[in-house]
């Protein structure tokens, strides 16, 4: 299609300017990276992670950022801290992991090394996505995960994430 040409103090009719997301970027664990974060209190690795019902989930053992390529271009990439990888026994004696996003998180408690989530230590420890590391995520499964806990995917959230504008034609 060709372009449009425009004059000075014209007004573009019939075009909507809509912002998409495009594909986010891969999530990084915070122990195979050098970069700090903007707040020290969410570095909850080996806190014990307790369900709403007061009962033990697991050990937090990796937590999962989300680098911001808005950020890239102008040197060193901005980092969220989205999830905690905690893992646990179950019943049967095996180790498995458990996802939880950090916007689910109530309270951290740095004496007592403790952090309590919104929902009970069973439910929560029955997540349908299971993965064996923390660096083994995939889309999908970050998608069940988000709509397991009733969380806003990352790609989704206002001012997160990559975004273009694309025009688009009514």
């Amino acid at each position: 299609m060709g372009e449009i040409p425009l004059n000075r103090g014209e007004r573009v009719q019939n075009v909507e300017i809509t912002e998409v997301g495009s594909e986010p970027m891969p999530l990084i664990p915070l122990s195979k990276t050098d970069h700090q974060l903007e707040e020290p209190g969410l570095d909850v690795r080996g806190y014990l992670m307790l369900g709403s019902d007061g009962q033990p989930m697991g050990r937090v053992e990796e937590i999962l950022l989300d680098a911001d390529r808005r950020a890239i271009d102008r040197g060193l990439p901005l980092f969220h801290v989205e999830f905690a990888a905690v893992r646990y026994t179950d019943n049967a004696g095996l180790q498995q992991w458990v996802l939880v996003p950090m916007a689910v998180v109530k309270q951290i408690d740095h004496e007592q090394r403790q952090v309590t989530v919104r929902l009970p230590a069973k439910l929560a420890c029955q997540q349908a996505y299971g993965f064996r590391a923390p660096d083994e995520i995939s889309l999908e499964g970050e998608q069940e995960v988000y709509a397991f806990w009733e969380v806003e995917p990352r790609w989704a959230r206002s001012g997160r994430g990559p975004r273009e504008l694309v025009e688009k034609r009514r």
